[in-house]
């Protein structure tokens, strides 16, 4: 299948590797740009970091890399390691999965670093603290709308040359549907199949009238190359 990526920045370029091997061909349409709020890290003793995106990891000017980490997923857990973290715990889920790891691994009462982006579920300080804990917000990034699809991604749609679109959070689900739209490749959007990585993406995609959608199990990569298989099994 020819696969369209909307993921940005260097998670594109591993998840292009991934699809290739697995015999796919793939189109790059970023539609979302990762960028440091410039917003200072909060002052303190903290006793760990929660991380709910590796977009978080841009923004901090030296990492505190002897503090332990405790990551929503692995892709996450995998490039707080790579940026030097020393100790990193992956929830290998959602923020309900990280709330859970955060009571069962970490001692009452702990003062959190939630390094989290300007678009975000607000729910996740709320479960940190009923996990018996002491999140501290830090906006430290935001994911900034492109101002249109890349235009060899835009011909791919309307000359029908694209099988199936990713999407990996519903903020990349809807600008993507709101560029196809000004691109006036909507009709040719509806005409493909897609891959969510949560329940929460689809219901942005089928708001907008999506039909074909698949929704991952398991909201990480893993899970949407799992979806993708599926969806190449039943074509």
């Amino acid at each position: 299948m020819r696969i369209l990526v909307t993921r940005p920045g260097s998670r594109a370029g591993q998840t292009e590797q991934r699809l290739r091997a697995m015999g796919h061909d793939v189109v790059r349409a970023p539609v979302l740009t990762i960028v440091p709020s410039g917003e200072p890290m909060p002052h303190g003793v903290f006793d760990a970091i929660i991380l709910t995106s590796p977009g978080a990891l841009l923004a901090f000017p030296e990492p505190p890399v002897h503090l332990p980490v405790l990551a929503v997923g692995d892709r996450t857990a995998e490039d707080a390691r790579r940026a030097g973290f020393l100790h990193v715990m992956s929830a290998a889920g959602d923020r309900l999965d990280l709330a859970d790891m955060a009571r069962e691994t970490l001692a009452p009462e702990r003062r959190l670093l939630m390094a989290v982006g300007r678009e975000r579920k607000e729910d996740l300080a709320d479960l940190l603290r009923h996990a018996g804990h002491d999140p501290v917000i830090w906006v430290c990034y935001h994911a900034d709308a492109v101002d249109a699809l890349p235009p060899g991604a835009a011909r791919a749609l309307a000359d029908g040359r694209i099988d199936c679109a990713l999407h990996y959070s519903p903020r990349s689900a809807g600008v993507f549907m709101a560029l196809a739209e000004q691109a006036g490749v909507r009709e040719a959007v509806g005409a493909i199949a897609h891959v969510a990585i949560s329940d929460d993406a689809a219901a942005v995609l089928r708001h907008a009238g999506v039909g074909r959608i698949v929704t991952a199990r398991h909201p990480d990569e893993d899970g949407v190359m799992a979806a993708l298989e599926e969806l190449e099994a039943v074509r």
